[in-house]
């Protein structure tokens, strides 16, 4: 209840936000295999985790990288 007074939103919210934030940036800056860096950022269901990032950026995983990745 503390972190909805505080910051408008829930634990589980928060901890959703974080690890999306992560794994964009993982995305971004590395080639890591997808599968590898879902369970880094803690999803053990790799459809969650492109579930999850798909509503939250609205663009999968995969064009998300070829967007921002790093290029080569």
């Amino acid at each position: 209840r503390i972190l909805r007074q505080l910051f408008g939103k829930s634990f589980r919210q928060m901890l959703i936000d974080i690890r999306l934030s992560r794994a964009a940036q993982l995305l971004a800056d590395t080639d890591m295999p997808l599968e590898e860096l879902a369970a880094t950022v803690g999803y053990t269901s790799l459809s969650g985790f492109y579930t999850a990032f798909r509503k939250r950026y609205g663009m999968s995983v995969g064009d998300y990288r070829r967007t921002f990745g790093a290029k080569k």
